[in-house]
């Protein structure tokens, strides 16, 4: 059932967004620093991230052993030579 008398003009208009990009310098500086802090982000950019590759709970800066064996693997180039 259709309201013929619709409301306009209330809500956030077309085409904009309730998110700023921000640097994560600039998000730590507004969190004194505190890496344990508790953020809220969308559903939508947590999904865009999600599957981003984490360094070691051990080591902070080092590299995943899947992304390492992959960096490990030749390349194999297979191709066919025809007369």
């Amino acid at each position: 059932m259709e309201n013929p008398s619709a409301k306009k003009g209330r809500g956030r208009p077309i085409g904009a967004t309730s998110t700023i990009e921000i640097t994560l310098a600039e998000l730590l500086t507004k969190l004194n620093n505190d890496v344990n802090a508790t953020v809220t982000v969308g559903r939508v950019w947590y999904g865009k991230y999600s599957n981003v590759p984490t360094a070691s709970v051990q080591d902070g800066d080092s590299i995943p052993q899947d992304i390492l064996n992959q960096l490990d693997e030749e390349p194999v180039a297979e191709f066919t030579i025809s007369q």
